[in-house]
C-alpha cells in the first residue's frame, strides 16, 4: 500500500487523467444502458388463467384447477406450481427453475394443455397462457374517469379502442384492462312461470343456444350456377333474443320472454379499480 500511494503521488498527473477518462467512460455507458433490474429477483413464470362463469370456487378447484395442474406437472423447466381458485376465474402460476429455457418451458406447457381439450364443462373457457413478463410487472398504468358515459361506455372504450392501440406499441406484452362494467346479455328464467308451463332452466339454455347460433344455410343447385345462402348472424339484440320459442303447447309458442327476463346487464365483476376515489 505505501509503494502504491508514493506511486500515486509521484505520478498524480497520470492517476487524475485516469480518473478523468474512467469517469467520462463510465457516464457514456451509463447513459446508453438499457433500463432493467439487475439481479431480477423474481424467477421466469408464466400464468394460466381459465375463465368459468357461473362457478363457485370449490366447483373451480375441482373441476378446473386440479385437472390443469395434473396436466402440467412433470414438464421440463418447471419448479413450482401454485394456484388460486376464486369466483368464476382459476389462476395457476408456474415458476421455472433458475437457468431453465423459459420459451421451451412455455411451449412445453401449452402443448400439455391441448390435453385438456373436450374434458373441461361445456361453457369453460380455454386456458389462456399469460405472456413472460419481468420481475417489473406492470409497466404503466391508465386511469380512465368519466362524468358523463356509463360504466358499459367506459368500458367499450377502454377493451376496443384504447388496448388495441397500446397492444400495436413494439415491446408491448400485455395488457389488461379492470373496472367499469362488461356488457353481457342476461337471461333471467322466472321459476314461477317456468313451473307454471311445466318447463326447466335446461330448455330455457336450449332456447337460449338455438337462437344465438349460426348455422350456414348451404347452397342451392341450378342448371347455370352454385347460389350460397347466407344466413344473418345471431343478434345481441335482447328483444330478438326473447322472441326465441322455447316450445310450443297446446299450439301455441312459448317463448322466452314468457319465462324469462332478457336484458343487458353487467357481468358478474371478479375485480374492480377506482382512480382517484372514483369509480373507473
Amino acid at each position: 500500500m505505501n509503494a502504491l500511494i508514493r506511486w500515486s503521488i509521484r505520478y498524480r498527473g497520470f492517476v487524475a487523467l485516469l480518473a478523468v477518462v474512467w469517469l467520462i467512460a463510465g457516464s457514456f455507458l451509463a447513459m446508453r444502458a438499457p433500463l432493467d433490474v439487475f439481479p431480477e429477483f423474481v424467477p421466469p413464470q408464466v400464468t394460466i388463467q381459465t375463465e368459468t362463469p357461473g362457478l363457485a370456487p370449490e366447483q373451480v378447484e375441482q373441476i378446473i384447477t386440479r385437472p390443469i395442474e395434473a396436466a402440467i406437472i412433470g414438464a421440463p423447466g418447471i419448479d413450482t406450481v401454485r394456484s388460486e381458485s376464486i369466483y368464476g376465474l382459476s389462476v395457476v402460476l408456474v415458476t421455472f427453475e433458475e437457468g431453465a429455457d423459459a420459451n421451451a418451458a412455455r411451449q412445453g406447457i401449452a402443448e400439455r394443455l391441448t390435453t385438456l381439450n373436450g374434458k373441461l364443462p361445456a361453457g369453460i373457457g380455454p386456458p389462456k397462457l399469460t405472456p413472460l413478463t419481468s420481475s417489473t410487472m406492470d409497466v404503466l398504468k391508465l386511469g380512465i374517469v368519466s362524468d358523463q358515459v356509463d360504466p358499459f361506455t367506459l368500458r367499450d372504450i377502454a377493451d376496443w379502442t384504447i388496448k388495441p392501440r397500446l397492444l400495436a406499441v413494439p415491446g408491448i406484452a400485455r395488457v389488461t384492462v379492470y373496472g367499469g362494467a362488461i356488457r353481457q346479455v342476461q337471461v333471467q328464467p322466472d321459476p314461477d312461470r317456468l313451473s307454471a308451463l311445466g318447463l326447466t332452466v335446461a330448455d330455457v339454455m336450449n332456447a337460449v343456444s338455438g337462437a344465438i347460433t349460426l348455422r350456414g344455410g348451404g347452397v342451392v343447385e341450378t342448371t347455370a350456377q352454385r347460389i350460397t345462402i347466407e344466413t344473418p348472424p345471431p343478434s345481441a339484440d335482447p328483444q330478438t333474443i326473447s322472441e326465441a320459442v322455447v316450445t310450443m303447447q297446446n299450439n301455441r309458442p312459448v317463448r322466452l320472454a314468457d319465462v324469462a327476463n332478457v336484458t343487458i346487464a353487467p357481468a358478474a365483476k371478479i375485480g374492480d379499480a377506482t382512480i382517484m376515489g372514483q369509480p373507473g
